[in-house]
């Protein structure tokens, strides 16, 4: 029999808020030049995101059950650039707090930060955007009645609304195009793509950019990623990534993808991403 230890998650008596623990960051989270690999905190946060939701976290096991689930509608990322920093040989244990900001109807707000428990700075924050949804409809659905009442009654006042953009950009003419087949081990078992996988399409589609010489300017700190899920994907299909960069915005750079190629393709996800500046030839994802 294997040993094994269970991470520990601390929630609060309210069940509002939760914290995961962690010792380190795992050898697979750093890439090719020793510092983390620029998609990965999104996935590291989401992790301990998922450990306080099992742990009673919003009664998030009660809330979602057979006929009921949540669907991911958009998040917003920030990084301190220190993050970018964190060595491969001299690591620290950090902890990821969750806690639940606002709901809506047949929605809620979840805010996350990665915080190094030495010193207790934050590293990253995150803020997801869900929606409460019917999956024999596959339509959004009111939260239960004891639900609202339950955390409705201790929300927090004057919250700034996580408000979404209403639409894709339109891609330009000039944007540069990279493709990627989904491969078997970014899917679930229901063979629907793990959402934190369209980060890393969108890191590969810019590194490949920088390769060829279609973006005005990059660097590897990146400081905010924004991004919204607006359709699905499964194993093997062929997506389209485009990407550029707007002369008057030249350290930002946004994202399209969609299924196949050309401008009737449903949109799958569309994202932006901040950045410093440097030389594009000093630039390594």
């Amino acid at each position: 029999m294997t040993a094994w230890e269970k991470v520990p998650v601390d929630v609060s008596p309210d069940q509002r808020m939760a914290w995961s623990h962690f010792s380190h960051f795992s050898y697979s989270d750093f890439g090719r030049s020793d510092i983390l690999c620029h998609w990965k905190p999104a996935s590291i946060i989401r992790a301990g995101m998922a450990f306080g939701l099992l742990e009673g976290l919003m009664d998030y096991s009660f809330v979602t059950n057979g006929r009921f689930t949540t669907f991911d509608l958009g998040i917003e990322i920030t990084f301190d650039q220190a993050l970018w920093t964190v060595p491969l040989r001299a690591q620290f244990p950090y902890k990821v707090s969750t806690e639940l900001e606002d709901i809506g109807k047949t929605s809620a707000t979840l805010f996350c930060r990665l915080v190094n428990k030495l010193d207790n700075k934050t590293l990253a924050t995150y803020r997801l955007k869900m929606v409460y949804v019917d999956q024999t409809t596959r339509r959004p659905a009111p939260f239960p009645d004891w639900f609202q009442q339950k955390y409705n009654s201790g929300k927090k006042q004057n919250v700034k609304p996580f408000v979404l953009p209403k639409s894709a950009p339109q891609v330009p003419v000039s944007a540069f195009t990279y493709r990627v087949t989904v491969p078997a081990g970014d899917v679930n078992a229901a063979n629907h793509n793990n959402q934190a996988s369209y980060f890393r399409y969108c890191c590969d589609a810019a590194q490949a950019a920088i390769s060829e010489g279609h973006l005005l300017s990059f660097s590897p700190d990146i400081s905010e990623m924004m991004g919204v899920f607006a359709g699905d994907s499964n194993q093997g299909d062929l997506l389209c990534v485009s990407l550029w960069q707007q002369d008057d915005q030249p350290n930002s750079i946004r994202f399209v993808i969609t299924r196949k190629e050309g401008i009737q393709q449903p949109i799958i996800f569309h994202a932006s991403m901040t950045f410093g500046m440097t030389p594009v030839r000093a630039a390594r994802l």
